[in-house]
């Protein structure tokens, strides 16, 4: 059983059997890009609270142990434990030299915000970052591309085993091509399908501008959640994300919004996702959040919060 981490308050678990484990583990294998010898710190997140431990669904596909991908190619693991905030990880990257690391945006945001606060820090060990559970801001991806680490977005939920889709460039995208398709959730792993569909459950075109909900389905899919006598899916197997976005004609997955928090407004979707990115890419904002506020006229409207960085300064036209 794993719980999703938007369900954690709740009881509700997605059930696993080894089969959905296995899959998943063996396309970690045939992706993963560690070998022996390599270092990775915040691959596995634990969290102790009197005999309950959390280990992050991306880190276990196959085992309740500390039985994966990773560890079968003796690669060494660091485990950061509850010491989360920029100080501390920049501090055990640079003791411990690792060469992989993984998670979610908003820590990167802040080690950046923290290095450039700091500066004098050496990071070089670190060539890769594994990157998902919200969307990566393109400006992100170019600030750490200027520190030679490179940010591979991800996508995927604990029902899915835990990925889905990996935003790989191929050889022949030029670099303007190749940052366009690492800012979105990427192309669907082998062995899973996807659609997207509109409010009455019809499948949109993939062609990068219709909107709908994200449907996969695959052999890891979970087909259950514990405890609940309905099927997770549907009859013929699809399972209902609850993200809401486009796909592109060569399969690339861009997802604009949870389908809880998009904003409807004047009959037209608005992206949470895209607006958050734009302010982000301001160099006097550390981060903001959009949300949907009510209008009489337009039934919804964009507002954003905005947490400018440090003493700098942006007026609301900016």
């Amino acid at each position: 059983l794993r719980v999703p981490k938007g369900l954690q308050p709740r009881t509700e678990a997605a059930e696993l059997n080894f089969d959905h484990m296995e899959s998943g583990f063996a396309l970690l294998l045939g992706i993963d890009p560690l070998r022996e010898g390599d270092v990775s710190p915040l691959r596995q997140w634990i969290a102790r609270s009197e005999d309950v431990f959390r280990i992050h669904h991306v880190q276990l596909p196959a085992s309740p142990v500390l039985d994966e991908p990773d560890a079968r190619r003796r690669a060494q693991l660091l485990l950061p434990d509850r010491f989360l905030q920029a100080e501390p990880l920049v501090e055990m990257i640079e003791a411990a030299r690792p060469t992989m690391a993984g998670a979610v945006p908003t820590i990167w945001t802040d080690v950046l915000h923290y290095l450039r606060d700091s500066p004098g820090h050496d990071m070089s060990s670190l060539k890769m970052v594994a990157c998902g559970g919200s969307a990566v801001p393109r400006s992100l991806m170019t600030a750490y591309d200027e520190l030679g680490i490179r940010i591979v977005q991800a996508w995927g939920m604990t029902e899915t085993s835990p990925l889905a889709a990996v935003a790989l460039p191929r050889d022949t995208d030029s670099a303007e091509k190749s940052l366009q398709i690492r800012a979105t959730q990427g192309r669907v792993v082998a062995g899973v399908q996807a659609r997207i569909v509109d409010d009455a459950g019809a499948a949109q075109p993939w062609d990068g501008k219709s909107v709908g909900e994200i449907q996969i389905r695959g052999p890891w899919i979970t087909g259950s959640y514990y405890e609940h006598d309905r099927s997770a899916v549907s009859s013929d197997g699809w399972l209902s994300t609850g993200d809401v976005g486009t796909i592109s004609a060569d399969a690339f997955i861009t997802l604009t919004d949870r389908s809880k928090d998009v904003i409807k407004s004047g009959g037209e979707w608005i992206s949470s996702v895209e607006l958050e990115n734009e302010l982000a890419a301001h160099p006097a904002v550390r981060t903001a959040t959009v949300i949907g506020v009510p209008d009489d006229k337009w039934q919804e409207r964009p507002l954003a919060a905005v947490v400018l960085d440090g003493d700098r300064t942006a007026t609301a036209a900016e």
